[in-house]
């Protein structure tokens, strides 16, 4: 709370014990150390200028425990009292004079309009790049995944692993991969020094069928982040001759259906025969062909897993 200070000499330093009439029990004080201390030098400081908002009501002299200290000639130091004025406002001062009701721009005039400054195409790209930093890119998966319409059809980036179906598990058990792995690290210890954390091949896939540019190409796993690539999916999936094996034959897929949590991805699907007691599994192999500044060579693999359907 904001409050003004009377006293009877220049210099106020500090205040405290004020009972504040409106709420019984209440006090206003303030640290007498450091930079707390208040100083005003508005002789007779009889009160420090503070002005209520428009439509407060102002309480003056209300008696306080402080006291400021003030030299007089010929006496030495005096100690005169402090008093507080404070401003408040009462439940009728803020009671609605008509009922609430929504907002509607047809009918109604706003009394003002908050236009945030544009920040520019460089500051949102340096934020996002602060996004997509390792330990940062699950979080903005999620963001992505939250906001992109759509996207919600598919897993939710902090449940991966965590929701699965009993039937899920049985497919897994069945084919024999785990439900989760072990973080692989940043970097590929295999990775050329001068690529980036996640820019190492793990494998490759020939004649995958790319419906954005309607041709055949080689898709690759890269070892990638926490939120895609071989890292995220040995983390949150497990990996191994098995995954490998199920995801070349996934990426068989000649029809991949449209995925819009990222720019030109596709999802492809392997369904599998002999599943656990008569359900239903395949593998769900995601492939991003897009290519931006935080990542130019492209994505590609973004995950892959068991699942039943």
């Amino acid at each position: 709370m904001r409050v003004g200070i009377r006293c009877g000499a220049s210099r106020a330093e500090a205040f405290w014990g004020a009972t504040v009439q409106q709420s019984p029990g209440a006090f206003l004080y303030s640290s007498n150390t450091g930079s707390s201390v208040i100083r005003w030098w508005e002789p007779p400081c009889t009160f420090s200028g503070l002005t209520p908002p428009e439509g407060a009501r102002l309480e003056v002299a209300v008696p306080s425990d402080a006291t400021c200290r003030e030299w007089v000639r010929d006496v030495g130091y005096v100690f005169f009292p402090i008093f507080v004025d404070y401003p408040y406002l009462l439940w009728t001062d803020v009671v609605p004079t008509s009922p609430l009701r929504p907002f509607d721009p047809l009918t109604d005039d706003a009394d003002y309009t908050v236009v945030p400054p544009d920040p520019g195409a460089t500051a949102v790209e340096n934020a996002l790049d602060v996004l997509d930093e390792d330990g940062n890119d699950v979080l903005r998966d999620q963001i992505d995944w939250a906001l992109t319409p759509g996207a919600q059809e598919d897993e939710e980036p902090i449940r991966v692993g965590t929701g699965i179906s009993e039937e899920d598990r049985a497919c897994k058990a069945h084919f024999g991969e785990p439900e989760s792995g072990e973080d692989p690290g940043r970097r590929s210890p295999n990775a050329p020094r001068e690529a980036a954390d996640w820019d190492y091949d793990v494998d490759v896939f020939p004649g995958v069928y790319n419906p954005y540019a309607r041709a055949a190409q080689t898709v690759k796993l890269r070892w990638g982040t926490r939120a895609w690539g071989y890292r995220h999916i040995e983390e949150r999936h497990g990996w191994g001759a098995g995954a490998r094996t199920r995801t070349a034959y996934a990426l068989l897929d000649p029809t991949p259906q449209a995925q819009s949590r990222y720019p030109q991805s596709f999802v492809y699907f392997g369904n599998l025969v002999n599943g656990p007691n008569g359900i239903d599994c395949r593998q769900r192999v995601v492939v991003s062909y897009d290519q931006d500044q935080r990542v130019p060579v492209g994505r590609h693999i973004i995950t892959s897993y068991l699942e039943a359907y």
